[in-house]
């Protein structure tokens, strides 16, 4: 996958920049499991039970001069060598590579442990988050496994000249805007969060009807403003000027007999 990401950039884009440094063409050691079956006498194993499996490697030949190396520890995603050194731009460009990896798995998993010699790589360990893990399983491929380091990865890895080549952006911007992303939806929250008393428009003194001239506090509800003003329309429909004129006087034309508001009241006529 990292191969042919490199293979499209160089050969696919035309207007792709030039690489920064080497391309090192590395890859891990042919292996195969060996498998002892019955019946198999094992020279210098003595008491070696049947059907033991082997791992075995390919084997590397250094070449003159040649020295094993760790580039990369399954800890750390820092370069395991440090800068000057003769084997740190290797070191530079497989951490570019596993930075790669770990965006194209969409942040699921990448090969560290990187070691071995000259353009040979071996014995690496596969990185994984721990949320891939489940029923009973508790870590995946093997102790090496190790989920702290897994989850440390994006603080710690040291973007350079290779990560900007192949187009992935710089894990402290990408910090930088989960944070804002992260301090908004707080906002957010704690903005439907708040208590249905709590005015947004701050303390400005008490709401005023702009029907009745009510004054409305924050304490006092919808409710009993309406009962208030259905108390008040009746009131004033009892008290208007011609209510009253029926308690008072007679209508004319009503008969020798009236009768207004309940009371009977006798014609002087």
């Amino acid at each position: 996958m990292s191969y042919l990401m490199i293979v499209i950039l160089t050969q696919e884009i035309l207007d792709w920049p030039s690489p920064p440094g080497e391309i090192y063409h590395m890859r891990y050691v042919n292996a195969g499991v060996c498998i002892v079956g019955k019946g198999v006498d094992l020279k210098h194993l003595d008491g070696v039970p049947p059907d033991r499996a082997f791992i075995i490697e390919e084997l590397i030949t250094p070449l003159e001069g040649g020295k094993f190396v760790k580039w990369i520890h399954n800890a750390d995603p820092k370069s395991a060598v440090p800068a000057g050194h003769p084997e740190y731009a290797k070191a530079q460009f497989l951490s570019a590579l596993q930075y790669l990896q770990y965006e194209k798995t969409h942040r699921n998993a990448y090969v560290s442990d990187s070691q071995g010699c000259s353009l040979f790589l071996t014995d690496g360990q596969i990185m994984t988050s721990p949320s891939l893990v489940e029923g009973s399983l508790t870590v995946l491929f093997g102790d090496g496994n190790v989920p702290d380091a897994f989850q440390s990865f994006a603080g710690k890895h040291a973007c350079n000249d290779w990560c900007d080549w192949i187009g992935l952006s710089p894990f402290r911007l990408l910090q930088n805007v989960e944070k804002q992303r992260n301090r908004l939806m707080e906002r957010v929250t704690q903005a439907f969060d708040m208590p249905p008393t709590t005015s947004s428009r701050g303390d400005k003194g008490p709401k005023r009807d702009k029907d009745n001239g009510n004054q409305i506090t924050n304490n006092q509800s919808q409710s009993e403003v309406d009962r208030k003003d259905r108390e008040g329309e009746s009131l004033d429909t009892r008290n208007s000027p011609e209510d009253r004129s029926k308690d008072d006087v007679t209508h004319a034309g009503s008969g020798r007999g009236g009768t207004a508001s309940g009371t009977d009241i006798v014609d002087s006529g």
